[in-house]
C-alpha cells in the first residue's frame, strides 16, 4: 500500500493521572509503544499513558490532522463520544471507525519504571509548580492577578478600588509578586502600571478564573 493511500487513525490515550492524550498515526499500536518508551510526545513523557481508549480511521494525513484538531477542542467529557459521532466537514474521512472494547474491569498494567532523566524532569517541574503555587496562594494576590488578567494592566489606585486592602498592604503584595517574577510594572510620570509577565501565571490564573469566576 502506498503512503498516499495508507489509512490514518486518530487515537485517544488514557494517562496515569486520568488525563487524555489525542494523536494521529498510521499504526496506533506502534505509536502507543513509542509513547510508553518515552519517544512518542512531550506530553506523554510527563503523563505516562496506560491504554488506548479509542481509535478512528480517516483517509489521509490531512483529514487526520483536521479530525485531531476537532477532537482536541472538545471538553474531556465529550472526547470519547466523538469516536462514535459523524465527522461533518472533514473531507476524505472514512466511515470506518473503531471503539475499543471496554477494559475498565481489567486490572491496569504496571506503570513503566521511570529512568533517572524522567525522575529529574518531574522533580524540577514539581519544584517550579510548588514555588508558583506558594506565590499565588493568597486570596488577595489571586484577586489582584484576576484583575490583571481581566484588564491587562492597572495602576495601584485602580487596584485599590477593587481590593479590601490598605495602600501599604497592597504594596507589600505587589512587591512579593514582583520579586517572585509573577508581575512587573511600567512607570508613567508618577504612576506605576502593573501587568502579569509570567506566561505560566497567566495560564494558571486564567484557568482558575474560568472555573471559579465564569
Amino acid at each position: 500500500m502506498s503512503a498516499a493511500s495508507r489509512p490514518w487513525y486518530v487515537y485517544l490515550l488514557l494517562c496515569q493521572d486520568g488525563s487524555y492524550y489525542a494523536g494521529i498515526s498510521t499504526d496506533v499500536q506502534a505509536r502507543f509503544a513509542a509513547h510508553l518508551a518515552g519517544k512518542g510526545a512531550r506530553y506523554t513523557r510527563s503523563h505516562r499513558p496506560l491504554q488506548v481508549l479509542a481509535q478512528r480511521q480517516v483517509q489521509g494525513r490531512a483529514a487526520a490532522l483536521r479530525a485531531e484538531h476537532a477532537l482536541k477542542q472538545l471538553p474531556k467529557a465529550r472526547k470519547l463520544a466523538w469516536f462514535d459521532a459523524p465527522l461533518p466537514g472533514l473531507a476524505g474521512a472514512a466511515d470506518a471507525h473503531a471503539r475499543l472494547p471496554d477494559t475498565s474491569s481489567e486490572p491496569l498494567p504496571e506503570p513503566a519504571v521511570m529512568d533517572a532523566r524522567d525522575q529529574q524532569f518531574l522533580r524540577e517541574g514539581a519544584g517550579q509548580a510548588a514555588a508558583l503555587l506558594r506565590s499565588v496562594g493568597n486570596e488577595n494576590r489571586l484577586l489582584v492577578l484576576c484583575l490583571l488578567i481581566e484588564h491587562g494592566e492597572l495602576a495601584v489606585g485602580q487596584l485599590l478600588e477593587h481590593v479590601a486592602l490598605t495602600p501599604p498592604a497592597l504594596s507589600q503584595h505587589l512587591s512579593r509578586m514582583r520579586s517572585d517574577g509573577l508581575i512587573d510594572y511600567r512607570r508613567q510620570a508618577q504612576t506605576l502600571y502593573y501587568r502579569i509577565t509570567n506566561p505560566a501565571v497567566a495560564e494558571l490564573v486564567a484557568t482558575l478564573k474560568r472555573i471559579y469566576c465564569p
